[in-house]
C-alpha cells in the first residue's frame, strides 16, 4: 500500500499574502524578524535556512522570498500602510525586525452633513429589513453610531486612571444649555464610577419637582433623547428617567458606592418607548394607524386587534405616560387616532385644541 507524502501548503495569492502579513504584524506584541514572519506565513517569503547546511537551491528561494517581502512592504506603503523597522538582537545576532502601527489602519474621519446622515440611515434601514440579512447585528451597531451623530453627540474620549473613559457631550437637540450638559456629564461620570446621585425630577406634565436619590446603572440614547436607568431609593425599585426632566444633579457618595446587580441588563430598558416611563397608572389604550404608519417600529410591541381592508390597523398598548404618547401621535400628522379609552381621547383633543389656540387657529378648525 502506497503512502502519500504530506501535502505542502499552497503559496498565498498576492492579496491574501498582504492581508496575512498585516494580520500577523498587528497580532504580534513585539516586532518580528523576517524569519519569524516566514514561519507564520507557511513559507510565503521563502524557506528558513539551516546555517550548518549548504543548500544553493534553498539559498536562492530564501533570497527570492526576501525580495518578495520588500516588494510587499513597498506596496503596502503606497496604500498608506507603512511597515516600520527596528533593530532586534545584540551583537552579531542583531537583525531587522518589523512592526505595524494600528493607527495607520484607522479609517479617515468622514464629515457628513445632517441630511447625508439621514439618507445613509434610511438606506441601511431598508437593507436591514431583508429577512435573515447576515449583517443585521453590524447594522444595528452602525445605527447606534448614526443616531448619536445625528443627535449632535461628540463622544471624544480621554484616558482616566488607565481604565475608565470620561465622555463629553454636545447634544444639538437636547443639551441646549450648559446646565443640561453639566447634568448629563455628571450622570455619566457617576455611572462609570458607581457614585450615587441626587437630583430634582419632574414627572410628565406635573409642575412640581421631587427629590430623587438614584444609583445610576446605565445611560443610553434613543431617538435623540438620553435616558437614565438606575435604582430609585424613593420608589425602591429600578426606574427609567428622561434626562430632559432631570435638574440639579449632585454626586452624593464615594466611588464604588453601590453595586450593580449581576442580573441587571440594559437591553430590555432600551426597548421601552417614552410612553412606558411611568408617570401615572397604566392605561390600556387603543389606536388606529393608517397604512403608511401601520408598521412603525415604535408600536412593534403593541397587540394588533384588527386589520382593515385599506391597510390600517387597530392596535392596543399599555400606556403609563400619556404626554409622551400624545406628542408622538401628533408627530404623525393625523395618520394615527386614539380610539379609547374616552378619557384619553378627551385629554388628547383638549391638548390639540390648546395648542391650536396658542398658535392662533380658530376653534372650529
Amino acid at each position: 500500500m502506497k503512502t502519500s507524502k504530506p501535502r505542502k501548503s499552497a503559496p498565498f495569492e498576492p492579496e491574501q499574502r498582504l492581508i496575512t502579513l498585516i494580520a500577523i504584524l498587528l497580532g504580534s506584541k513585539q516586532p518580528l524578524t523576517l524569519d519569524e514572519i516566514r514561519e507564520r506565513t507557511d513559507g510565503s517569503y521563502g524557506p528558513l535556512l539551516d546555517p550548518g547546511k549548504q543548500d544553493p537551491q534553498g539559498q536562492k528561494a530564501y533570497e527570492s522570498g526576501r525580495r518578495k517581502f520588500i516588494r510587499d512592504r513597498e506596496n503596502l506603503a503606497k496604500m498608506g500602510i507603512p511597515i516600520g523597522c527596528v533593530k532586534k538582537g545584540v551583537g552579531h545576532k542583531e537583525c531587522d525586525a518589523y512592526y505595524l502601527d494600528p493607527n495607520h489602519l484607522r479609517m479617515p474621519e468622514v464629515n457628513l452633513t445632517f441630511k447625508e446622515l439621514g439618507i445613509l440611515r434610511q438606506a441601511a434601514a431598508m437593507v436591514n429589513n431583508i429577512e435573515a440579512f447576515p449583517l443585521s447585528q453590524d447594522l444595528m451597531l452602525g445605527f447606534a453610531k448614526l443616531d448619536a451623530a445625528m443627535a449632535g453627540v461628540d463622544l471624544q474620549s480621554s484616558k482616566d486612571d488607565g481604565e475608565l473613559t470620561t465622555f463629553h457631550f454636545q447634544h444639538g437637540l437636547i443639551a441646549q444649555n450648559p446646565e443640561t450638559q453639566k447634568n448629563l456629564a455628571a450622570l455619566f461620570d457617576a455611572q462609570m464610577y458607581r457614585i450615587p446621585v441626587t437630583f430634582s425630577y419632574r414627572s410628565s406634565r406635573q409642575s412640581d419637582f421631587k427629590e430623587r436619590k438614584v444609583d445610576p446603572y446605565s445611560l443610553f440614547l434613543k431617538r435623540r433623547v438620553w435616558y437614565l436607568v438606575g435604582f430609585c431609593h424613593l420608589r425602591k425599585e429600578v426606574r427609567m428617567f428622561d434626562v430632559n426632566r432631570v435638574f440639579a444633579v449632585k454626586q452624593t457618595g464615594p466611588r464604588n458606592g453601590f453595586q450593580i446587580p449581576d442580573d441587571f441588563e440594559v437591553a430590555p430598558w432600551r426597548t421601552l418607548e417614552p410612553w412606558d416611563i411611568a408617570s401615572h397608572d397604566a392605561v390600556v389604550t387603543r389606536i388606529r394607524l393608517e397604512r403608511p404608519v401601520a408598521s412603525l417600529s415604535s408600536f412593534s410591541n403593541a397587540a394588533v386587534i384588527a386589520k382593515e381592508e385599506d391597510g390600517s390597523v387597530l392596535i392596543e398598548l399599555t400606556v403609563r405616560n400619556n404626554e409622551a404618547l400624545f406628542g408622538f401621535i401628533m408627530s404623525l400628522w393625523g395618520r394615527a387616532v386614539i380610539v379609547s379609552p374616552p378619557e384619553s381621547v378627551q385629554a388628547f383633543n383638549d391638548l390639540v385644541r390648546r395648542i391650536a389656540l396658542v398658535h392662533g387657529f380658530q376653534e372650529n378648525k
